[in-house]
């Protein structure tokens, strides 16, 4: 089994940091403090966000997987992209080093923020999510749409 790396993009915000427990395919696959910013003002262009962890995949997987991240700590984490390294694009792999989105249509369906659901704006794309902590715990709870990816 071949496996490709997942990144997911945003920051956390708050005078202490953010951790995040995040399930995929029923599986823990990571654990810990994830990168948060001391300041008021959301980050959310692209270009602004870092990882906040990743996880591996076999690199075969295609479909919809359950998909689940508690974070605790800090006020509000701000979830965006969803990119994989082996991605891809036309008849072309991205290759082990480059990570571009890991879906062709939107990456996150099904989205519910705290138990609330969340649709993502129209036309259908890559979008953020705000996902406040609220007595010390926030949750993400989606649908993960996965391609497959190539090896080169």
């Amino acid at each position: 089994m071949a496996n490709r790396t997942v990144q997911i993009l945003g920051y956390g915000y708050g005078s202490n940091p953010c951790n995040a427990n995040v399930s995929y395919n029923g599986a823990t696959v990571f654990s810990g403090t994830i990168p948060t910013l001391n300041q008021q003002e959301i980050i959310v262009s692209p270009d602004g966000q870092v990882v906040l962890f990743t996880f591996e995949i076999d690199i075969a997987a295609a479909g919809t997987f359950p998909f689940n991240i508690n974070f605790s700590g800090g006020n509000l984490v701000y979830v965006e992209q969803v990119l994989a390294n082996y991605s891809v694009q036309g008849n072309v792999s991205s290759g082990p080093n480059e990570y571009k989105v890991i879906s062709t249509a939107q990456s996150k369906s099904n989205v519910f923020i705290n138990g609330i659901s969340a649709p993502s704006g129209q036309p259908p794309g890559e979008w953020g999510y705000e996902v406040p902590i609220v007595s010390g715990v926030g949750t993400l709870v989606c649908n993960l749409i996965v391609s497959a990816g190539m090896h080169v």
